[in-house]
């Protein structure tokens, strides 16, 4: 459950930190959480200090990790567009002290007359700020706030709490523009029990078309248009006049009574979730039989015929690299747990069945083969399928939640190895064969690797964060399973170091990871600095004439000489924060507090 917003008004001052800005979902938590609350409450612009630019501009243009560099023009970029845009001030002076000081400063001395709230990941710098509040011998305190930005750019209110770790507690926040899209959707019944599954035919007669009506449970005629799609169940059609849902027909005695008892159980408690095309009300022909069900329309490329075949993948989506592979997978995987928090299992996790949009916008369909109380999901394909599900007539086995990890584990290899199946291996045979055969080829530790797919899968394996290889060999090798939530905090870890320029990010590189300096230093292996994109690199062969690391020898990024270093600031002295005195800040913050 998440908190509700803050009440914030008129006499509220927000300051932004350096690592907030810099922060990978920044962008995101000003647009669709600060901003429209700020404004909404008729908060003053968001205060961006001298200082922060000057760090900002500082750690833009130095050398080091790349993924900083971009962090700080993004951050940067963040700063004038607010500027522009008016929802953002800068103020100070360029010559002020380090923020961490600056801040304690200010809100040491306003917050007896304003309410401050300070935007920032810095976990030392929020307990400081935070203790302001424990200040019992002056009355009259306003309060101070401190908010972090969110895996997702969601936002965070920080609290004091010494029995955690770091001594902080994470409380999330309702978002002010995306409230809960399911508010009336209640949890199915848990069951350990198939229900009868009767496969008689509701009816072996013709079912509607184009231009023919139907009604739906309510009495309403509706009249099919153009249809959309077909499958070996039926027929999906456009509404004349409703551009926002679709019929889907079932063949001629394709709609078994077994389905419809399914549906009739759907329909009457339907999950409304903007990614579900999940049945809304069952269909009618004219004599009244059941035909159908109504349903939201979906839209996207289905996953299997875009990102999980490489040409196709550059083809739809060229822009996408590493970090929208992974903004995908936590996408499909929140929308799973909605689903196994009200007791449905997509048993089918077909990649046929999901069609994408954006890293952040897809939709689910085929809905009616998931598994609801009693009635099983019947169908399934490998290698999806856990494989003690093998041989099953799964028209009358219900899965448990550990086949449907299984499934999820697999969605996730195959997203950021894009389209191969964790068991494919040279001398391997068909998926299910592969699945019930157990071998993971893929090297971990002392694990070595034995039967690797030709191509790129070796490279794409060595890009991988260890954490992420580990959780992969404890499901596919070690027959352990892991829940979606597991797999969330994973990702969410991924895609920070991501960000941060610890991994690469092109979806196909060329090249094996290298050795990060220390390892390579304890083998004796000589570190340099590339003079194309000025990172570090390990010269195996201890060459002199090797100035440029493996990726810009291989075309991977640019050879041009880096732009010299910004003129770097002195660091902090080490010890406790030493706070700005008092005097010189209200005239360097003049307008903002008064």
């Amino acid at each position: 459950m998440n908190d509700r917003p803050p009440s914030w008004n008129a006499d509220t001052r927000i300051f932004l930190d350096t690592c907030s800005l810099m922060h990978p979902e920044a962008g995101r938590f000003l647009d669709t959480w600060l901003r429209p609350l700020s404004e909404r409450l008729g908060v003053p612009p968001l205060v961006i200090s001298h200082k922060v630019k000057g760090e900002l501009e500082r750690l833009a243009a130095a050398t080091g990790e790349p993924g900083r560099r971009r962090q700080a023009r993004e951050g940067l970029a963040l700063v004038r567009r607010g500027l522009n845009e008016g929802w953002a001030e800068y103020r100070g002076e360029p010559g002020d002290s380090f923020p961490d000081n600056l801040f304690l400063s200010l809100f040491t001395h306003f917050r007896l007359r304003y309410r401050l709230v300070l935007v920032t990941q810095d976990l030392d710098l929020a307990l400081d700020i935070l203790g302001l509040n424990e200040t019992r011998s002056v009355g009259g305190v306003r309060g101070v706030e401190v908010i972090s930005v969110g895996r997702g750019g969601e936002a965070l209110r920080l609290a004091a709490d010494p029995e955690r770790r770091r001594g902080i507690r994470r409380i999330p926040l309702a978002s002010p523009q995306r409230p809960d899209p399911t508010p009336d959707s209640r949890p199915f019944a848990r069951v350990t029990s198939v229900a009868d599954w009767d496969d008689t035919p509701v009816h072996p007669g013709p079912v509607p078309g184009a231009g023919d009506e139907v009604r739906d449970a309510q009495g309403r005629r509706l009249r099919l248009a153009g249809e959309l799609g077909r499958g070996g169940e039926g027929r999906v059609h456009e509404l004349a006049v409703d551009p926002r849902r679709v019929a889907k027909i079932y063949a001629p005695g394709r709609l078994q009574r077994a389905t419809l008892a399914k549906l009739e159980r759907m329909t009457a408690q339907p999950l409304r979730h903007p990614a579900l095309c999940w049945p809304l009300t069952l269909l009618q022909d004219a004599q009244g039989r059941p035909v159908g069900y109504l349903m939201p329309r979906a839209a996207g490329r289905e996953l299997s015929r875009s990102l999980f075949i490489r040409p196709l993948f550059q083809t739809h989506f060229p822009d996408w690299d590493r970090t929208h592979l992974v903004c995908l997978a936590q996408t499909l995987l929140k929308i799973l747990a909605y689903l196994h928090r009200h007791n449905v299992l997509v048993g089918d996790l077909n990649p046929r069945n999901i069609l994408v949009e954006a890293p952040e916008r897809v939709h689910l369909v085929d809905c009616d083969s998931y598994q609801v109380e009693g009635y099983p999901c019947p169908v399934g394909m490998p290698p999806f399928l856990a494989p003690r599900l093998a041989g099953q007539d799964l028209h009358r086995t219900l899965r448990a939640a550990e086949d449907e990890d299984f499934a999820v584990a697999t969605l996730v290899f195959m997203l950021l190895m894009p389209g191969k199946p964790p068991y494919s291996h040279q001398g391997g045979g068909d998926p299910m064969a592969n699945a019930r055969k157990g071998h993971f080829p893929y090297a971990l530790g002392p694990r070595r690797a034995q039967g690797v797919p030709g191509g790129a899968w070796r490279y794409l394996w060595s890009h991988l964060p260890y954490y992420l290889k580990e959780a992969f060999h404890r499901v596919f090798a070690d027959g352990q399973r892991l829940p979606v939530e597991d797999w969330l905090d994973l990702l969410g870890r991924y895609r920070s170091d991501l960000g941060k320029g610890r991994f690469e990010r092109d979806p196909f590189p060329t090249y094996f990871r290298d050795l990060d300096r220390r390892t390579a230093e304890k083998k004796g292996i000589r570190w340099k600095t590339c003079s194309g994109c000025g990172n570090g690199f390990p010269d195996y062969d201890d060459n002199p004439r090797h100035t440029l690391c493996r990726r810009c020898r291989s075309g991977g990024a640019s050879v041009s000489p880096s732009p010299a270093p910004a003129q770097a600031a002195p660091a902090a002295a080490a010890g406790p924060r030493r706070r700005l005195p008092v005097a010189g800040l209200v005239a360097a913050f003049e307008g903002l507090f008064r």
